[in-house]
C-alpha cells in the first residue's frame, strides 16, 4: 500500500500546470475568494476579543472582495433572504461555513479547471450575503459603516486610487 506522502506526491496537481491553465478572470476569482476567506477568519479573531472597531475594519474588507467577486460573475443578488439568526456566534459559523463553500467552489472552479460550476457561484454567493446580513444583525454592527471605513482606509492606502504593490505593502492607513 502506498504511503499517504507519496499518494499526496502522486496526485497534487502540479503549480505549474494550474498556473498554465489560468486566466486573468479566475485569478481574480481565486484572489477574491482567498481574499473573503482570510477577511473571514480575521473577523472571527475580532469577535473573540470584541473589539468592535477591528470587526468595523474586517466587515469592510470582506464587503471589499465579496463586491469584486460579485462584480466577475455579474451577480444580482436581488433576493437575500433573511436568516433570524440570533447570536454572533451562529452568525459568525455561518459566515465561516459559506465563505469556506465559496472558496471550496472557486477552487474546482479555477484549479480542477471546471467551468461547468460557474453558474452555481451566484447562489453561493448569495448565502454568502444572507450569512454576512445575519453577522450584521446579530452584532448589531451597520454595513454602511463597515463599507464607509473601507472606502477611508482604502482611499489612504491607495491615495491616487489605483492599485500599486507598494501601496499595498507600504500600508498608509497603518501609520
Amino acid at each position: 500500500m502506498m504511503s499517504h506522502t507519496d499518494l499526496v506526491r502522486a496526485l497534487v496537481k502540479p503549480g505549474a500546470d494550474i498556473v498554465a491553465q489560468m486566466t486573468a478572470e479566475t485569478a481574480h476569482v481565486l484572489h477574491m475568494a482567498v481574499g473573503i476567506s482570510g477577511e473571514v477568519s480575521e473577523l472571527v479573531l475580532a469577535d473573540q476579543f470584541q473589539d468592535d472597531q477591528n470587526r468595523v475594519e474586517e466587515l469592510g474588507d470582506i464587503e471589499f472582495y465579496f463586491e469584486g467577486l460579485r462584480q466577475c460573475c455579474s451577480a444580482q443578488l436581488i433576493h437575500p433572504v433573511q436568516k433570524s439568526i440570533s447570536t454572533t456566534g451562529k452568525a459568525l459559523t455561518y459566515l465561516v461555513i459559506t465563505s469556506g463553500q465559496v472558496l471550496d467552489l472557486v477552487k474546482k472552479i479555477v484549479v480542477y479547471n471546471n467551468p461547468a460550476l460557474d453558474h452555481i457561484l451566484e447562489s453561493h454567493l448569495l448565502e454568502l450575503r444572507n450569512a454576512l446580513d445575519a453577522y450584521y444583525r446579530a452584532s448589531g454592527i451597520h454595513k454602511r459603516d463597515a463599507i464607509t471605513n473601507n472606502i477611508s482606509k482604502l482611499s489612504k492606502r491607495y491615495s491616487k486610487l489605483t492599485y500599486s504593490d507598494l501601496d499595498a505593502r507600504l500600508r498608509a492607513d497603518k501609520e
